[in-house]
């Protein structure tokens, strides 16, 4: 069989945006399996607190809950805690872009809804990985400081595109100039 014939420079070219195209479709698979774990769990989460409140009354029913869950769900008992915590530190969940579970896991264990949301905000602007957080979160707790002031705009003025969060303000300045 023959080669096709074929400038070098737009197979070349060809083969870059098919590679780069490749890459693209991989990170959003990639970001689309975070966000449904994230979802899953705190759905998990909201399931679990229904129960438990219509089971209340029931001394100690929630360790053997866990218990009884872990063991036919084939989950960790210590992941179904984490996912129980997950729901009440966020009971009105809006996803923040950048974050994953392990992300979420450390978060719920700032207590102060406030200071949780700075740090949230923070490490989505900023893109810090998991890492990046616990040791932030661990010197906080032992110096005793608060977190960073808000200094950051909310998610909730920002608008989401294919290109990411785009900030509110930005298009408000920026659009009527492009017209």
């Amino acid at each position: 069989m023959h080669a096709l014939p074929v400038k070098d420079d737009s197979y070349s070219k060809l083969l870059y945006e098919l590679k780069a195209e490749i890459a693209e479709g991989l990170k959003r698979a990639r970001d689309a399996y975070h966000m449904e774990k994230i979802l899953t769990y705190w759905k998990m989460g909201q399931s679990i607190f229904k129960y438990l409140l219509v089971n209340k009354d029931r001394a100690d029913y929630g360790k053997q809950l866990y218990n009884r869950l872990s063991h036919d769900l084939e989950i960790g008992e210590r992941l179904l805690y984490q996912i129980s915590q997950f729901y009440n530190a966020y009971p009105d969940f809006k996803p923040a872009q950048n974050l994953k579970w392990s992300h979420y896991r450390l978060l719920t264990s700032v207590k102060d809804d406030e200071q949780r949301s700075i740090l949230e905000n923070k490490v989505s602007e900023d893109n810090w990985s998991k890492r990046a957080l616990e040791e932030f979160i661990k010197e906080s707790k032992e110096k005793g400081t608060e977190y960073p002031k808000n200094k950051t705009k909310k998610r909730k003025n920002y608008l989401f595109s294919k290109a990411g969060f785009i900030p509110i303000d930005y298009l408000k300045t920026t659009l009527p100039t492009m017209f």
